[in-house]
């Protein structure tokens, strides 16, 4: 009578997760198959290196079986989904976050995340006509999010085509937004010592000036439907000069008028 010896089947690898470079904590030598399949079909060698993961997949490890050992038991490696993605506003009044940005995540004006820097735990200056990228840091348990790309808009402008005003009884300007908006109306403009006299498609304005001086013309933050920032923090700039009746035009990005100098 022969005995039949059935050896028992090699220990089962085991891996774990490197968050930072996103492959396996260890080698996967050649001697281990790995698949995305239970059933090992199809199943890829290793290749005595890390083995590179995709977030949100489940990998299955077995020792290969051989002419004279049992193949071993799986290892069922699961590869968490990235975290989602941050969901941030902005605050058009204060050109800042709608939301302070806590230090669990990080931003960039890159969408490749060069040059990231962690949030502040305070909500964010934003700069008109500049997106920024945010998403969640990786830790030692996960790995870094899905991207929110924030689109900021860039600033309206108020501007006039008008070259030599000084025949000119009324004035034309332009306020245009950098894409298509809604809900913008006559009553959100804001005139000092002149009258609106008209307001047509997208948006051409003709104002005429009341008295000697200054004359303004700008909008609000956030008077469309969509959101906007301010032109600047005066908007557009007229000087009235009684004596010749001439109009003469400045635009002045960040000099509020004073009340001294009407």
């Amino acid at each position: 009578m022969s005995t039949l010896n059935i050896p028992a089947r090699p220990a089962s690898p085991g891996y774990g997760i490197d968050y930072v470079v996103e492959k396996t904590n260890a080698l996967v030598p050649v001697t281990v198959e790995f698949s995305e399949n239970a059933n090992f079909s199809p199943s890829t060698n290793g290749t005595n290196a890390q083995l590179s993961l995709t977030p949100g997949k489940t990998l299955y490890f077995r020792v290969k079986s051989t002419s004279n050992k049992f193949s071993s038991l799986p290892y069922t490696l699961e590869i968490p989904a990235r975290p989602a993605a941050p969901a941030f506003g902005i605050d058009f009044s204060n050109e800042r976050t709608s939301s302070a940005v806590d230090n669990s995540y990080e931003y960039s004006i890159s969408e490749t995340f060069t040059n990231t820097q962690n949030g502040p735990n305070a909500s964010l200056t934003l700069t008109p006509g500049t997106n920024l990228h945010f998403r969640k840091k990786y830790t030692n348990t996960s790995f870094y999010g899905l991207t929110q790309t924030l689109v900021v808009p860039a600033r309206p402008s108020i501007t006039s085509s008008i070259a030599d005003t000084t025949k000119e009884s009324l004035v034309g300007l332009n306020i245009t937004f950098p894409t298509t908006v809604s809900g913008f109306m006559a009553s959100d403009i804001r005139i000092t010592n002149g009258l609106l006299k008209s307001i047509l498609g997208s948006y051409t304005i003709q104002v005429a000036p009341v008295n000697t001086g200054y004359v303004s013309v700008n909008i609000d933050a956030n008077v469309v439907s969509e959101g906007n920032f301010k032109p600047t923090s005066s908007g557009f700039i007229m000087i009235r000069i009684q004596d010749s009746a001439i109009l003469n035009f400045r635009e002045f990005p960040y000099s509020p008028i004073q009340a001294g100098d009407l």
